[in-house]
């Protein structure tokens, strides 16, 4: 690696339009990886000196800068349908060789009317693909991906009994859990990501209610 010329950076990360930044320092003090910098060789807005610049190397791609930007001078770059795609194949795939089943991580994934929604894909065993949509679409989410949330949820009938999906922060949601249970759900996996402990707790003591409220195993 360190004898390569350069380096390729591939996946979702965010780009500064440095001639749109207005130095504001929002990006810098809210971006919980600490990745954008003040850098004075940079020409801002106006012809100021000094705008702001992210390492892509460095970047984890949450969106919180592109979100937050009064200046909307930060973009996402990379998404592509086709990755998601690919992704999909591999882990169907995957289940089948193996013959396993795979509760998969959720993903901002575009819809054929043009939206963004949070979808969790499951892969049996048997090569069929379900799809579970985040219900509840965060603040952040909306913010920074323009994420719609969904308005199915549904059992998931396997060999190994039905299941349910709940996505992160609908695991707040009680009423959610419970409609699962309702439709026979003997364990409901609850695929998260969060970017400090404070939102880790929230999900995991939400899952543990959950779990006690309807007599049911919650997986995190």
């Amino acid at each position: 690696m360190l004898s390569r010329d350069y380096l390729e950076v591939g996946g979702v990360v965010a780009w500064v339009e440095a001639e749109k930044c207005v130095g504001c320092l929002t990006c810098v003090r809210i971006c919980p990886y600490r990745v954008p910098k003040i850098r004075a060789d940079l020409i801002g807005v106006g012809g100021i000196v000094g705008a702001a610049y992210i390492e892509l190397a460095l970047c984890h791609g949450c969106g919180v800068c592109v979100g937050e930007c009064p200046a909307k001078a930060i973009q996402l770059l990379h998404y592509r349908d086709a990755q998601m795609e690919a992704k999909i194949a591999a882990l169907r795939e995957m289940a089948m060789r193996h013959h396993i089943n795979i509760i998969g991580g959720s993903h901002p994934s575009r819809q054929p009317n043009g939206t963004i929604e949070n979808i969790a894909y499951i892969f049996l065993r048997d090569g069929s693909v379900h799809e579970q949509t985040k219900i509840h679409a965060t603040p952040s989410e909306v913010r920074c991906w323009q994420i719609q949330g969904g308005n199915r949820l549904n059992a998931i009938q396997t060999d190994c009994g039905p299941i349910g999906v709940l996505i992160c922060y609908d695991s707040e949601f009680p009423e959610l859990a419970r409609r699962l249970a309702d439709e026979g759900a003997k364990i409901i996996f609850c695929p998260y990501a969060t970017d400090d402990r404070t939102g880790h707790l929230r999900v995991r003591y939400c899952a543990h209610a959950r779990a006690i409220e309807n007599q049911v195993y919650v997986v995190t």
